[in-house]
Formats: structure tokens, C-alpha cells, sequence
């Protein structure tokens, strides 16, 4: 009798250990991956929205570079804009500029290219094409240094990239980043004779 009782509760404690692990099963089968698809795509949704945030924040400083081109002839936005009065000068202007800005942060300029100016809408632009290599601190102190310049400069695009090393040889110090930026310069439109 004691035999029949015992054999009872064993069995129940394998039905119940036995489904606790089918449950244990299709929690690690169907479950956990669903779980983890929502954490990625929660995740992801966080980066989205900071990005957002970013992108919200350029936007909002266009909008200003636009409402000050409206208001060019006052003096609070001239500041914003270069002026020069010829081309030569204005490419002068912006490589003194970029240089100084750069040699303030640490980078090197290895060249730097300007072009004529362009008009985009109702805005001068004139873009310049430059290389310049630095730790990677030093290209963010850069681009840092460029966002906050006066008059505006606006990266048009990035190219970043590590040199190449000799394999095996590990330097001890930290590594320097090359990179290649497009920037633009918005331009002060020239006063009409009066």
C-alpha cells in the first residue's frame, strides 16, 4: 500500500517536472526570442529618437541661417555670414578661417581645397574640401569646433577613416583618424549701391 502511495507521488512529480520543463522549453523556444526582438527594437526606437533629436536640432539652426538671410542687413546676423568682396577674397578668408579653427583643436590639415561660390536657393554658399588628421578626440573637438563657428559652417559631408597599420605592430599611443570634410560657408550677400 505504501508502495502504490509512493509510486502515485512519483508519478506526479514527473508529470509535474515533466511539463514544468516542456513550459521551461517553449519559454526558451517561442518567448525569449519574441522578448528579445521587442529589447531590439526598443533599443532601436531609443537610437531613432535620439538621432531624431539630432537631426530636429541641425533642422532648427537651418531655420535660423534662413531667417537671418532675410534679415542680412541687420547687424546681429551679419556676423553669421562671411563677407568678402571678391571670390580670391573669400577663399582666402575661409582657408585663414578652417585653419585657425583646426590648429585650435589640434588637427592637422594635410590640404584644403576651395571652390567658387554657389547659390543654393536663395543663399551663397562656398564650399571648401579639406583632409586633416588627429586623434580621435581631436577630429570630434574639430567637428565640435565647427558646429558652434561663427560664421556658420556647415559639414556637407564626412569621410573618416584609420590609416593602415603593419600587422603585429600595436602603437602605444592612441591612433590617428584621417579625415575628409566637405564643408560650406554660407556667404553675405553684396550690398546694392544706394
Amino acid at each position: 500500500m505504501f508502495s502504490i502511495h509512493l509510486r502515485s507521488i512519483v508519478r506526479r512529480l514527473a508529470f509535474v517536472a515533466l511539463n514544468a520543463a516542456l513550459v521551461s522549453a517553449m519559454y526558451l523556444l517561442i518567448a525569449s526570442p519574441i522578448l528579445a526582438v521587442f529589447t531590439d527594437q526598443s533599443e532601436r526606437l531609443i537610437q531613432l529618437e535620439a538621432a531624431l533629436a539630432k537631426e530636429r536640432a541641425i533642422a532648427a539652426q537651418e531655420n535660423s541661417l534662413r531667417l537671418a538671410a532675410v534679415n542680412i542687413r541687420s547687424s546681429a546676423t551679419s556676423e553669421l555670414f562671411l563677407a568678402a568682396a571678391s571670390s580670391g577674397a573669400m577663399s582666402a578668408d575661409v582657408q585663414g578661417r578652417l585653419k585657425e579653427l583646426f590648429s585650435q583643436v589640434g588637427a592637422h590639415i594635410q590640404s584644403i581645397r576651395v571652390d567658387e561660390p554657389f547659390r543654393e536657393g536663395e543663399i551663397r554658399y562656398i564650399a571648401a574640401y579639406l583632409q586633416l588628421t588627429g586623434t580621435v578626440a581631436t577630429v570630434r573637438d574639430a567637428l565640435s569646433a565647427i558646429e558652434t563657428s561663427k560664421p556658420y559652417v556647415f559639414v556637407k559631408s564626412a569621410f573618416l577613416r584609420l590609416p593602415s597599420q603593419v600587422p603585429g605592430f600595436a602603437s602605444p599611443v592612441e591612433p590617428l583618424l584621417e579625415a575628409e570634410l566637405t564643408v560650406v560657408v554660407p556667404v553675405r550677400p553684396q550690398e546694392e549701391p544706394r
